[in-house]
């Protein structure tokens, strides 16, 4: 994970470069677009525009009410609609003998366009995203018609069927004007996917550098934009109308507008979660998501109308959150930890979040009509493409300084752990040496001067009983410092354990109840340590005078493998206590065994050498007053 952070450090900054390159031209592109889009008036021919929602979906050119046509201008923003709608486009005289003028239709994902036009009498020319291309149509970002001059000013009707929206930017403006609008606008188009794309490109080398889920979350969203940019400005029935069909791209397009702001609602209820968002505010993101995606099932099912007016309601709701969140949803406690600072995520929020949900409210006819053009919506998705990925990258790069920065300073810790241990290492066998020197000459003494007897008798097990304790305290800490390792060897288990018992001097308490001579793939000394332990702790807490039952033989683990085993039984007084699961822990010992001399470490070096060998020991109450300990080493 280090690894990873320094990576996402070292490519902040020359993807912020090629960051700013991509945007710098996407800006230039930008500006020639918005140049060739925002039509001066002497190259936008229509004079006057009006509208005029159909309620029968059956009235024809002739019975249109004259009356009933609302003014509006330049974009028609009138919500959603499930009815067919008509526009009058009224036009000046001009030239038959000139070329023609081109009727510009945008956005390009109505159904079908129907345009009358009394130059042309009675034929009626229709162009549409469930409709094969024709004339012009296959190389053009909108629904375009050809119509002739005249000498005499003209109404021209547009009949649209579509259940998408009354969305309609449509404009008449002559052939080279045309040309050079769809020439300027695939210039754009492509410079703003390839802007995605390298975005794209970037967040994903962030999130291989850091597999964090927020940024992966991200690539999907990006992902989804640059789809739904390229479906819903026209470059997928440019790019696929051959191979996939007019209807197909069309229900494409419509799953699109449901995808990608449900992508970017997941997005940021995943963000804000890094940030301690309040958990009933989590569940309220999440239901919208899932309501939101229920929309794709009335899409299939033809509700095309009702399931993007859904949409967009759903949306108003979770970008309402969204703008707030940042300000009343977050947990100080959550954020004040985190790398991206509390006013990045308001700012981003505001200026991503605000512009949503004018939008939305516009669509769904909730404020006056919107003079803004088409291509609002695209800029608003580039907008949250720079925005959020710039504040990816900062929260990347500060995540990775923050992990380099904990990797150094546990690479401290560990360096001063490691001298910690050392010194202690150190202190352990000078300890070792300076008491078993000492503890050697009164050996000598006792053995020498003291005649056979009780006090030569404890006098030879108190000097045992420190030798031990000394002995099991260098072996716990070669154990912790894992200097110790087993050097597996042929041993003959029954050999080790009768030394240990004449060791012990236990002879006339010890009773085989099953035994084997077999030999068995192990460390002598371990073996040898396991049993010492387990027969003096027995012997140690067992009843006065009582037998010590044992047990050696052949069996399988809780896996089935195969094990030699060792088990040890003594009576215990029925009231006392024993707790098996802490009962191997280092320097544990019951309350009513302190009165008797030791450490806790026996049993625990027990455990620690067990597993070491791939077995374990465990420890069970057969009954009240019956205690069994079961050594299994893996063969």
């Amino acid at each position: 994970m280090g690894h990873g952070g320094v990576k996402g450090v070292v490519m902040y900054k020359p993807a912020m470069r090629v960051v700013a390159t991509m945007l710098l031209c996407l800006l230039g592109a930008g500006e020639v677009y918005a140049g060739a889009s925002v039509l001066p008036t002497d190259q936008d021919l229509v004079v006057e525009r009006a509208y005029y929602v159909d309620p029968s979906a059956s009235t024809t050119l002739s019975e249109l009410p004259v009356d009933g046509f609302v003014p509006f201008g330049p974009v028609l923003n009138g919500g959603f609609s499930s009815h067919p709608y008509w526009i009058r486009l009224s036009l000046p005289a001009g030239d038959p003998s000139k070329p023609d003028w081109v009727v510009r239709v945008l956005p390009a994902w109505h159904d079908q366009v129907h345009l009358y036009d009394p130059v042309i009498s009675d034929v009626v020319v229709r162009a549409g995203d469930v409709l094969a291309p024709i004339n012009r149509l296959d190389r053009s970002l909108s629904l375009s018609f050809d119509i002739p001059q005249s000498a005499e000013a003209r109404s021209i009707f547009l009949k649209i069927d579509s259940p998408h929206s009354m969305i309609v930017d449509a404009v008449v403006v002559e052939a080279s004007v045309a040309r050079r609008l769809d020439q300027n606008g695939f210039a754009f188009l492509y410079g703003y996917l390839g802007f995605l794309c390298a975005m794209l490109i970037l967040s994903f080398l962030t999130w291989l550098s850091d597999r964090e889920r927020v940024i992966g979350v991200f690539c999907l969203q990006l992902l989804a934009a640059i789809l739904y940019s390229a479906a819903l400005y026209g470059l997928f029935r440019v790019w696929l109308v051959d191979g996939l069909g007019p209807s197909v791209i069309n229900q494409m397009t419509n799953a699109l507008i449901v995808i990608y702001p449900n992508m970017v609602v997941l997005f940021y209820r995943i963000f804000y979660s890094d940030y301690g968002l309040r958990p009933w505010v989590a569940r309220i993101l999440d239901g919208l998501v899932i309501l939101n995606a229920l929309n794709l099932v009335l899409i299939g099912l033809g509700s095309v109308g009702l399931a993007l007016n859904l949409n967009a309601t759903v949306l108003v709701v979770a970008t309402l959150f969204i703008l707030l969140s940042p300000w009343v949803f977050l947990r100080p406690a959550a954020y004040a930890t985190l790398t991206t600072p509390l006013w990045a995520i308001r700012v981003a929020g505001f200026i991503l979040g605000l512009p949503a949900l004018l939008s939305l409210v516009r669509t769904l006819e909730w404020l006056p009509e919107s003079t803004a053009p088409v291509s609002i919506y695209l800029l608003h998705a580039m907008m949250l493409a720079l925005v959020v990925s710039m504040i990816m990258q900062y929260r990347a790069r500060r995540r990775a300084m923050v992990i380099e920065e904990a990797r150094v300073e546990a690479l401290k810790k560990a360096n001063e752990e490691r001298s910690l241990r050392e010194t202690l290492a150190q202190f352990m066998n000078m300890l070792g040496h300076e008491i078993r020197t000492p503890l050697s000459v009164l050996r000598l003494s006792v053995d020498d001067e003291l005649d056979s007897g009780q006090r030569k008798t404890r006098a030879q097990a108190a000097i045992e009983d420190i030798d031990r304790l000394v002995s099991r305290a260098l072996a716990a800490d070669a154990i912790a410092s894992g200097e110790l390792k087993p050097s597996v060897e042929t041993v003959s288990p029954k050999e080790v354990i009768d030394a240990a018992i004449e060791r012990l001097a236990m002879e006339d308490r010890v009773v085989w109840t099953s035994t084997h001579d077999d030999v068995v793939d192990g460390d002598e000394w371990f073996i040898q340590v396991m049993a010492s332990n387990l027969l003096e702790n027995a012997l140690k807490y067992a009843v006065h005078d009582s037998i010590i039952e044992l047990e050696l033989g052949r069996g399988s683990d809780g896996e089935g493998k195969p094990c030699w085993l060792f088990r040890v039984r003594n009576s215990i007084d029925a009231h006392q206590t024993l707790n098996v699961e802490r009962i191997f822990d280092q320097f544990y010992r019951e309350a009513w065994a302190k009165r008797l001399s030791g450490a806790g470490l026996g049993l625990y070096l027990t455990r620690s050498l067990a597993r070491m060998l791939g077995g374990d020991v465990v420890a069970r109450r057969l009954w009240d007053d019956v205690v069994e300990m079961e050594l299994m080493v893996p063969q």
